[in-house]
């Protein structure tokens, strides 16, 4: 009788339970997964201010190496964490196009021994080590059992290029516990990632595996915690101001509110490690626009920078990457210092925008009872509204004397002779013409809107 089953398959090994493998390496910071998952599911819903940044090397071949670039990126995201909200990138499984390494869980000795029992305890063990220092960590996923093996360690997942498409893939997006990013596939169509966001927020019934490896049917709830990778494609880079407007509108359309992450290396940086210093140029840039839908970026880096090939263990050079090329740590800290000035001058435009529509409104309400005939009723209501308008011009001024310490310098210095300049409203212009920064000139008008609408005595108290 012809043999017709398993004609290709040369060997069959029983590989650790997931069960197995959390009994041997049990999760020390639950609690800090389940608090890195909240903050960065704000961030998408423009509930945190903080701008994500998903950094690391390209691929983990040497946990030892990866935990010494954790402990040293541990200072960066201590030195930005009012600004930046850093995460590790720790990659595991790696797609090839043609063959090669395939990661640390498939072949963790590099030597094509394929030891993948091996390969999931050193990556639980590194995750584990990471998750412990403070820093979050972020994975892609290509394997579909490997997520009961890893996942309570993950604070954010991606969906890689060459599976944004597939439905296996798709199915484990909507069934795992993190927020989840999906890259254009490379052959850049955007509508195929915008595909997938609607996917993963419906619910669907597949096959996979329990703690006890035994496959069962898994029923989802649905992840509505997904959002867009924009990592360039074979014909060119999609991180231009324009290109992303364009994706924007794209998800729009498509009924989405879905924000985007910028990928500086790959199709946008032309597969030159170098070139991710203009992608992240322009994202600073883009970051001041107040409606700049991109809340995040990932970056390629390691301890020293470029490739070299995947050889012997023995023979691999200190630091550096056996997959893509990565810039180094010096640089990487130069990124994340153009990103945090970009961040806090964002936050201080968001803050001093909201501040001045609470202003413009306040304004309206005393404009309009200043045509009213005053009675004690709306004279109780005109002073309570001029408070409230005197307490947010404080904040307003709090906020900008903070970033600028010389403007509180001049305020305290010259606020009583504007005060006596501006009660003579012909010399207004005069005086708003002699300064050229913007802050000053609001300082002036801010005075005279009160001047004319609030006591007299009130406001010199205020300048006091």
């Amino acid at each position: 009788m012809s043999q017709i089953d398993d004609i290709h398959i040369s060997s069959i090994k029983d590989v650790i339970t997931p069960r197995e493998l959390r009994g041997k390496i049990p999760n020390n910071s639950p609690n800090f997964v389940a608090e890195s998952r909240d903050t960065i599911t704000k961030i998408f819903k423009d509930e945190d201010d903080r701008f994500l940044v998903i950094v690391g090397p390209c691929s983990i071949h040497n946990p030892d190496e990866a935990l010494d670039y954790a402990n040293q990126l541990l200072e960066f995201k201590n030195r930005f964490k009012d600004t930046l909200f850093v995460v590790m990138r720790v990659y595991f499984e790696k797609p090839r196009t043609r063959g090669g390494w395939k990661g640390l869980i498939n072949d963790p000795d590099i030597d094509q021994t394929y030891d993948i029992s091996k390969g999931l305890f050193m990556a639980r063990d590194l995750l584990n080590k990471i998750n412990s220092l403070g820093i979050p960590t972020a994975t892609e996923l290509l394997d579909n059992h490997t997520p009961q093996y890893i996942m309570d360690l993950i604070s954010f997942t991606a969906i890689g290029a060459r599976t944004v498409e597939s439905q296996i893939h798709r199915q484990l997006a909507c069934g795992i516990s993190t927020p989840v990013g999906f890259k254009n596939p490379t052959c850049g169509n955007i509508k195929k990632a915008i595909d997938a966001i609607h996917t993963i927020q419906q619910s669907h019934l597949f096959k996979g595996i329990d703690l006890d490896g035994k496959v069962k049917v898994l029923e989802t709830k649905g992840n509505n915690k997904g959002c867009i990778i924009l990592r360039g494609s074979e014909t060119g880079a999609n991180y231009d101001p324009v290109t992303v407007e364009n994706v924007v509108e794209s998800i729009k359309n498509s009924g989405l509110h879905t924000k985007l992450i910028i990928d500086t290396s790959h199709g946008n940086s032309g597969k030159d490690f170098k070139k991710q210093s203009y992608v992240v140029e322009s994202i600073s840039k883009q970051l001041l626009d107040l409606n700049c839908h991109i809340k995040g970026v990932m970056i390629e880096s390691n301890i020293n920078e470029g490739n070299q090939p995947s050889a012997k263990r023995s023979k691999l050079k200190y630091g550096i990457s056996i997959t893509d090329s990565c810039v180094n740590l010096e640089e990487t800290y130069k990124f994340l210092n153009i990103l945090d000035i970009a961040t806090k001058e964002r936050v201080y435009k968001k803050d001093i925008s909201n501040i001045r529509k609470k202003i413009d409104i306040l304004n309206k309400k005393l404009e309009y009872l200043l045509k009213q005939t005053f009675n004690k009723d709306n004279l109780e209501q005109f002073t309570k509204i001029s408070n409230e308008r005197i307490n947010i011009g404080k904040v307003v001024a709090e906020i900008k004397f903070k970033k600028n310490p010389e403007l509180f310098r001049f305020y305290k210095s010259d606020s009583k002779k504007i005060f006596e300049l501006l009660t003579d409203e012909k010399r207004e212009q005069e005086i708003l013409d002699t300064y050229d920064d913007q802050f000053i000139k609001d300082v002036f008008l801010n005075i005279m809107f009160d001047c004319k609408m609030v006591q007299v005595s009130r406001i010199q108290e205020l300048l006091k």
